[in-house]
């Protein structure tokens, strides 16, 4: 038995979100590990947890998803340190 793609989803319209989670679902490769409603739920959640992917909206309240990937680089390089 394959590994599968852990995935965390960040939206802000849980509609949306839970679309996302219908569709991959239906492929037995990908386990949905969580799902957040602001960029700063992702930065939060991930601190504690692990995905292999993260499906990021760029526009979400208190943190958008570039700042999301902002805030990821800067800890890696605080991990590197």
């Amino acid at each position: 038995m394959n590994q599968k793609i852990k995935v965390h989803i960040a939206d802000d319209h849980k509609i949306l979100i839970d679309g996302v989670i219908a569709l991959l679902n239906t492929e037995e490769d990908f386990e949905i590990e969580g799902y957040s409603l602001t960029g700063k739920q992702v930065v939060d959640w991930s601190a504690k947890n692990k995905a292999d992917v993260l499906v990021l909206d760029i526009n979400m309240p208190e943190m958008d998803g570039i700042e999301v990937l902002k805030a990821f680089k800067q800890r890696r390089k605080k991990l590197k340190q």
